[in-house]
């Protein structure tokens, strides 16, 4: 692992296979898609966190799953990790910028993660959304009922 900082780093370096699984850390927009000589393939999502705007960025990337301007929901599925563009190995380079007069600025990713999976957090918000359908078809149900008398 290779911390923000060190060494004018502007993100978080992650070891893993090649091939394994990258997930969105925030929903948002994707924003840009890149190959590059020295991220590699890059996806960058813009989302927004109390109000501001913040850029995650994913690198070295083998493949993506979305196209620019898609939607994408924490724990959706970004893409898989390789060892593109300038790397010495397989492994995410993790970074996020803040939007701040007019341009995005490096900031350090780790006080805005959670001590969440991004899979679990996508598995409740897919269980909230289920539960408000039902109760929707519900009131439906209702409404109907209730005009028939």
């Amino acid at each position: 692992i290779s911390l923000y900082g060190s060494n004018g780093h502007t993100g978080i370096d992650a070891v893993a296979l090649g091939g394994q699984e990258v997930y969105c850390s925030q929903r948002g927009i994707v924003d840009f898609i890149d190959t590059n000589s020295r991220s590699g393939l890059d996806v960058r999502i813009v989302s927004e966190i109390g109000g501001e705007k913040y850029r995650h960025i994913y690198e070295h990337l083998l493949g993506y799953m979305h196209s620019v301007g898609n939607r994408i929901e924490t724990g959706q599925l970004v893409g898989w990790c390789d060892n593109t563009g300038w790397s010495s190995g397989n492994h995410l380079h993790f970074q996020v910028e803040k939007w701040i007069d007019g341009q995005w600025i490096p900031v350090d990713p780790a006080p805005l993660m959670a001590n969440k999976f991004a899979k679990d957090i996508l598995a409740i918000n897919n269980k909230i959304k289920f539960l408000f359908e039902q109760i929707a078809m519900l009131a439906d149900n209702i409404a109907n009922f209730l005009r028939k008398r």
